[in-house]
Order: C-alpha cells, then structure tokens, then sequence
C-alpha cells in the first residue's frame, strides 16, 4: 500500500498494486492492522488498481466481514471499470460500497 491516512473514525488507503495472488498476502496483512483500529469506515482508493482476481475478492470480503463484526464498513472508491463490473456481478456490492 503506497498510502495510509486516518482521518478520526476514517481511515483512507490507496492501494498502489493489483489485488491479486502474488499481492494478496501483504495487503491482507497490512488491512488485518488497519481492522484492527476498529475504524467507522476503511475507504480503499483503487484508482492504480487494474485487477483483482479470486484470492484479491477473497480479501475484500474478509475485509468487510471483519469491519462489519465492529460496526464499521468497507467502501472501495476510483475503482475501474472492469472492476467495478466483475464486483458488481457478484452483488458484493451489496455488501459494500463500490464507487468508480
């Protein structure tokens, strides 16, 4: 992750790799930290993020179930468009916030 800022209950990330299985470990270990400050809302700026790929919709879900168990949420802002449609077709975004 190139960027972290914490803005009271917000924490912003930009995320400056795909989300994929040669990535996923060190952005599930760094969002585990993040979760971990119990935050209103974690926002994941995905506008340098092209992919995303099963083990990266793996993370995003645990992500979101993590956040949802301390009453926070998951919104994912600057998200491509093919993202945005394969995250869409699988109704994640009725889970969290999807922005593009």
């Amino acid at each position: 992750m190139s960027e972290v800022v914490h803005d009271g209950e917000v924490i912003e990330v930009k995320l400056d790799k795909d989300i994929v299985s040669t990535t996923v470990e060190a952005i599930k270990a760094e969002l585990v930290d993040l979760v971990a400050f119990k935050p209103a809302e974690l926002r994941l700026n995905l506008a340098q993020v092209q992919l995303v790929d099963s083990m990266g919709i793996g993370v995003l879900v645990a992500t979101h179930n993590s956040l949802k168990k301390n009453g926070g949420a998951l919104r994912l802002t600057h998200v491509s468009a093919p993202v945005a449609k394969l995250l869409r077709s699988m109704r994640l975004d009725r889970h969290f916030t999807v922005e593009e």
